[in-house]
């Protein structure tokens, strides 16, 4: 659940204990789920653990990590009546490691054939507003 996890960082252990804050108040349902760069670009299907079995999410093309997916029905039961909470589902993008030379090559490759910043809105956007407040 915490990736790299450096108990220096303060920001890292403010993180940890906001999950724990949430996930203790939410009873377990939500989690995060790595996905591959080929299914956040192009889209496809996870499996998900849910409470009481494993739950097919769809993941739609061009999705950026942290995206929160909500499973309606499907989190914890309510401590006041019957009805089943949601289950919240974030996706983290998995860069692919131990990459061959012809991968590489053809990683940098596709990597300048969308080079620009049509491909890019968020970073654009914060270009545009760091030259704006680095301007003034």
């Amino acid at each position: 659940m915490f990736y790299n996890y450096n108990p220096a960082d303060k920001e890292n252990r403010a993180t940890m204990i906001w999950q724990a804050v949430l996930f203790s108040a939410i009873a377990w349902t939500a989690f995060e789920a790595p996905i591959s760069f080929d299914i956040a670009v192009l889209g496809g299907t996870i499996n998900v653990p849910g409470l009481e079995s494993k739950i097919a999410l769809k993941i739609p093309s061009y999705t950026q990590t942290g995206k929160i997916f909500r499973i309606k029905g499907k989190g914890a039961a309510s401590v006041r009546d019957s009805r089943r909470g949601d289950l919240l589902c974030r996706v983290i993008v998995e860069t692919p490691v131990n990459l061959s030379k012809a991968q590489l090559k053809k990683l940098e490759d596709f990597s300048q054939s969308i080079a620009s910043s049509e491909h890019y809105p968020i970073k654009e956007s914060f270009v545009k507003v760091t030259n704006q407040f680095l301007n003034k």
